[in-house]
């Protein structure tokens, strides 16, 4: 059966559709809708592929800072030699970019990438070695310290991506 009915008057044939009026706002409607969703969609897209892309930038500069104060700390001497501080100067610098680096993305997103408790830990290891290291004392045991702590801290950023 049809949903449109004829009814005859004379010799003209009218068809009325059976739904009703309201039918044909609803159809306008939905297809505003539609059209509104599929705006939206257009102008979203690029904005999470950004959103997306700051993410992989952000995880890869955390890696490549972790990389490099690993690297550091493996060229430190295990006496306290000429270049010492200087090496501990540029491992505190790498720690602290990648510890700004999470903070920000902290505070765009929501989220930590890495724990903030770690990088209290190796703040207070380079502090301890840093004072052993102008007393003249061995370092050996806060090298391996501090060589364990930025392993471990190097492991959670590889797990980031």
């Amino acid at each position: 059966m049809s949903r449109y009915q004829v009814r005859r008057r004379g010799t003209n044939r009218t068809f009325v559709d059976r739904r009703g009026p309201g039918s044909r706002l609803q159809g306008i409607l939905i297809l505003g809708l539609l059209a509104a969703l599929i705006a939206g969609l257009i102008y979203a897209g690029p904005a999470v592929r950004q959103r997306s892309d700051e993410n992989e930038l952000v995880r890869g500069r955390l890696l490549s800072e972790c990389e490099a104060a690993v690297t550091r700390v493996q060229r430190l001497s295990r006496t306290a030699g000429s270049n010492s501080s200087q090496t501990l100067g540029e491992i505190r610098s790498y720690i602290y970019t990648m510890d700004v680096l999470n903070q920000t993305h902290l505070s765009l997103t929501g989220k930590q990438l890495l724990d903030s408790g770690h990088f209290t830990t190796i703040y207070s290891l380079i502090d301890t070695y840093w004072s052993q290291l102008l007393s003249g004392s061995d370092t050996g045991a806060m090298q391996t310290s501090l060589t364990n702590a930025l392993s471990e801290l190097y492991v959670q950023t590889q797990n980031l991506t």
